[in-house]
């Protein structure tokens, strides 16, 4: 007797995109499941920052690795990124019970930023019982992320938090212990070492061949840590001068809010000893 094939669907946002971004080790957990004979479902949506050619790049995946990818693309909204982003959201949960219907799912595995998004796991409970997990990508800081809405984390089988403190938040809010899971993501250092030489990016930018690099990359927004690490980097150089902090920042989001967290920045690094 032949054994059952489980079946997991996956939302990720973007797996279609250049590969520099965070969403490429999210897309490997599901070609490990793949791998290891799951029935892998992912629901992403295609934004403005996807290869042109992202048809024949899921098409090629498919073909691969088995994978069956459901995208999510309106053209006349992708210019329009924040609205797009919302109401893909909206889109999203509406095409996951869908495809809960269809496939009758045995698991569930979305990456969200909120404690409010918790109260999905009722409705896919409700629909076809899946396991519901919930990787826990980043810490909203807007009303989103209150802990007010964490009543609907006791539908969720499992919360993965990439870091110790959005574990420790959990847990202080309430949160059984038992369904949080720490595990990180990690980042494969190879890919850098194959790329790029570090001697001729030190001449480029005249580093000493002795200093320790600090090197940040990413938006300038509070929920990445830019902020605190400015800070953090303040005391550091107090105590050493053998440390570089370089903070490599790209505009993301709304231009006004963007403008102002970049003050904010600068404003850190203008301060002595920096």
């Amino acid at each position: 007797m032949s054994k059952k094939r489980l079946k997991v669907l996956q939302v990720i946002d973007d797996v279609g995109q250049t590969p520099a971004r965070g969403v490429k080790t999210f897309y490997h957990e599901g070609i490990a499941l793949a791998q290891k004979g799951f029935e892998v479902h992912i629901l992403t949506i295609i934004e403005r920052q996807s290869i042109s050619n992202w048809r024949d790049y899921l098409e090629n995946e498919r073909k691969k690795y088995g994978i069956h990818f459901h995208p999510l693309y309106i053209p006349i909204l992708v210019s329009f990124h924040r609205s797009y982003f919302l109401f893909s959201r909206i889109i999203y949960f509406l095409i996951v019970i869908f495809l809960l219907k269809k496939y009758n799912f045995d698991i569930v595995h979305e990456y969200v930023s909120a404690p409010l998004l918790f109260l999905k796991a009722a409705i896919y409970k409700r629909i076809g019982n899946p396991k519901v997990i919930f990787t826990l990508v980043t810490y909203n800081t807007g009303i989103l992320g209150s802990f007010k809405f964490i009543q609907g984390v006791k539908w969720v089988d499992r919360i993965i938090c990439l870091t110790h403190h959005q574990a420790n938040l959990l847990i202080r809010n309430g949160v059984n212990r038992k369904k949080v899971v720490y595990l990180p993501i990690g980042i494969d250092v190879n890919y850098f070492e194959k790329k790029f030489n570090q001697g001729e990016t030190r001449e480029k930018f005249k580093i000493k061949e002795d200093k320790l690099v600090v090197l940040f990359l990413g938006p300038i927004q509070e929920s990445k840590g830019v902020f605190i690490l400015a800070e953090s980097a303040r005391q550091v150089i107090r105590k050493s001068s053998d440390v570089l902090f370089l903070f490599v920042c790209a505009p993301r989001g709304r231009r006004i809010k963007y403008s102002r967290n970049r003050k904010k920045l600068e404003k850190i690094i203008q301060k002595k000893p920096f």
